[in-house]
């Protein structure tokens, strides 16, 4: 699956606030080796966080583990902590 087949739903669920969605968002960022890269595209590097703040529902301890964990994906992981 291509970046653009992810980007408008990933967008959809951010849009509707989706708390539902807000683990599944917080698991592509912990995808190995540029998994979450080639799923989401520029997405990590550009709107991922407000994606991220869109649905987490004032829980922030998802947001918190991506600052901390060193093995996230790199992008998700600096746009977090540039947003937090």
């Amino acid at each position: 699956m291509t970046a653009w087949r992810t980007s408008t739903p990933c967008n959809l669920l951010a849009q509707f606030r989706e708390v539902r969605a807000y683990p599944l968002f917080v698991r592509f960022a912990l995808l190995p080796d540029g998994t979450a890269d080639s799923l989401l595209g520029e997405i990590l590097a550009g709107s991922f966080v407000k994606l991220l703040a869109s649905v987490c529902g004032g829980e922030v301890e998802g947001i918190q583990s991506l600052i901390e964990n060193e093995n996230a994906e790199e992008y998700a992981r600096g746009s977090a902590v540039r947003r937090s």
